[in-house]
């Protein structure tokens, strides 16, 4: 948004102090300062944050304890403390781009801003009332915003929950079974597809919504064990009949989740009447994947064709993308960015890795002390690690 010489009377009726972090902020975010100058709080280093966010490879989110909101626009190389009045700790963030922001605090209370920073607004107020540990989860515009719960005080006691806003904050719905009002937690595809898996037993179906969770339908696909979705195609597992006849099929689906494709499934090492449950953990539009075998326990396979033939690996370790995994070994942890055929130590602390927005690897590693996380960055897939606070 343009400051105009309204909104400049508007902020001098402010504090001093709170109006000159906001003018030094929206100087900053435009590029006119960060240098530390009057009225842009740099963040010590040291300080560390809850969650944080790429949205680019230079411009970053993360939020804090007691209300900490910062950014960079430099890689991580320096921070910016963000004016907001909210003193709840803010666990979560979600960077729709620079402009567009949310993020949301332990207690749901939920906080938007539209100028990159400069401004927040509070969409959602939270009661104080704490039930697992809430994360936003995708939002596709101001309006459209999704809220995930995860269990807490034990899943049967606070299941899943899934809370979403069409309207910039104004209602939030709870979402809940097509056919009950139990609580249900189904999951968004990149394009904003919900889909979840619900049904009796081994009669797993497919239900989809395309209208961010106003209605569901149910796919013609039941028996469903596992699924990976995503932009680039659908991919569900079947699983066998039992029968010699009957092996595990892989369903494709590459128009939003109307017509499929089905072919044979082969798990290498398991006749095709005798095929476990895989539940797949990753697949990328190169028909890349991982995924675990319900047995034998601590099993991992790899695909290169979308799912449709499964090799085991030769090493237990966890996925991070379709050739990026982790593995602990001899007191450490190791990297490989090649499927596995390559490896090399990570030299930090214990540490859990995912790929942000600009394709660079994060590394979190959780204090003791309960303070946030120390996170690493590395542009080069793992062989060097920048540390950003």
């Amino acid at each position: 948004m343009t400051t105009n010489a309204r909104g400049v009377l508007q902020a001098a009726r402010w504090h001093r102090r709170e109006f000159l972090l906001a003018l030094g902020a929206v100087g900053a975010l435009a590029g006119c300062g960060g240098g530390g100058g009057d009225g842009v709080e740099l963040l010590p280093a040291g300080t560390k944050l809850l969650d944080l966010k790429f949205v680019d490879a230079q411009t970053a989110y993360g939020v804090g304890k007691e209300g900490l909101i910062a950014r960079t626009d430099d890689g991580g190389q320096t921070w910016r403390r963000l004016p907001s009045e909210s003193t709840t700790d803010m666990i979560s963030v979600l960077p729709v781009n620079r402009q567009l922001v949310f993020v949301c605090g332990v207690d749901e209370t939920v906080l938007r801003t539209l100028d990159g920073g400069a401004r927040w607004q509070t969409i959602r107020q939270g009661d104080g009332t704490v039930f697992g540990t809430p994360a936003l989860v995708f939002a596709t515009d101001a309006e459209h915003v999704a809220l995930r719960a995860e269990g807490g005080g034990g899943r049967w006691v606070y299941p899943d929950r899934l809370k979403i806003t069409v309207d910039g904050g104004r209602e939030w719905k709870v979402m809940s079974r097509p056919d009950s009002i139990i609580p249900w937690a189904p999951r968004f595809t990149p394009s904003g597809f919900l889909f979840s898996l619900y049904g009796p037993g081994e009669a797993q179906a497919l239900w989809v919504s395309d209208d961010f969770g106003g209605s569901f339908r149910q796919t013609p696909l039941s028996g469903v064990a596992v699924g990976s979705f995503g932009d680039h195609g659908i991919w569900v597992q079947i699983p066998a009949g039992g029968a010699a006849d009957q092996p595990g099929r892989v369903a494709v689906s590459q128009d939003a989740f109307r017509t499929w494709t089905e072919a044979p499934m082969q798990i290498d090492g398991f006749a095709v009447d005798a095929q476990p449950r895989i539940w797949m953990t990753f697949l990328d539009a190169a028909g890349l994947g991982w995924a675990r075998p319900a047995w034998p326990d601590n099993g991992l396979l790899h695909t290169t064709d979308g799912g449709r033939r499964w090799t085991a690996a030769a090493v237990a370790a966890a996925p991070i993308d379709g050739r990026t995994l982790v593995m602990a070994r001899d007191g450490a942890q190791w990297l490989s960015t090649d499927a596995g055929a390559t490896w090399r130590p990570f030299d930090g602390v214990s540490s859990r890795f995912e790929r942000d927005a600009a394709g660079a690897l994060l590394a979190r590693s959780w204090l003791l002390e309960g303070a946030g996380y120390s996170w690493q960055r590395s542009t080069d897939d793992g062989r060097t690690w920048r540390t950003l606070l």
